[in-house]
């Protein structure tokens, strides 16, 4: 199964390289996080997804383009 329509996994770790499309001020570029589907709250377009991260200042559930994360 995937994440949305997209042809990332669900489930895997992955890595945040980038953050083009959100607030550069947040610091997510560096952090691991596991795959899943786009969250309501957030971008759900074609080549989104969503990641649960470690708890940030901004909360853990984040919805990132597949340019801006790499699986581990």
């Amino acid at each position: 199964m995937y994440c949305g329509k997209t042809n990332i996994p669900l489930g895997v770790k992955v890595l945040i390289i980038a953050n083009y499309e959100g607030n550069i001020f947040e610091p997510f570029v560096g952090l691991e996080g596991v795959s899943t589907h786009p969250f309501k709250k957030g971008c759900c377009d074609k080549d989104w997804i969503g990641v649960f991260l470690k708890e940030t200042q901004y909360g853990r559930k984040f919805n990132f383009h597949v340019d801006e994360i790499h699986i581990v």
